[in-house]
């Protein structure tokens, strides 16, 4: 399978993962079930996946039953995400 780079492509855009939620969705769940990958990494993949369903108003216990994870941890990573940038944001001022 061969593909042309587009200029105006997916990798030029920023917020990928916001453009396409599905996918990031299905792309995280894949990338937790590995055991080659760190906990450290799985933990942030999931807060990322958090903070944006808390963005997009999605509803989190779906979104946590589709990528596979307890309910509760990933409303309490979600909301730990959403902190994280708020702090880091006020500091930037």
């Amino acid at each position: 399978y061969f593909c042309e780079y587009l200029e105006d492509g997916l990798t030029k855009t920023s917020n990928k993962e916001v453009n396409n939620f599905n996918g990031f969705k299905l792309v995280v769940k894949e990338f937790i079930t590995y055991k080659e990958i760190s906990l450290k990494s799985k933990i942030l993949s999931i807060m990322i996946i958090g903070e944006i369903t808390l963005r997009k108003k999605a509803k989190l216990r779906s979104v946590a039953k589709e990528i596979g994870v307890n309910s509760f941890t990933f409303a309490l990573l979600a909301y730990a995400a959403k902190v994280i940038k708020t702090i880091r944001r006020r500091n930037k001022k």
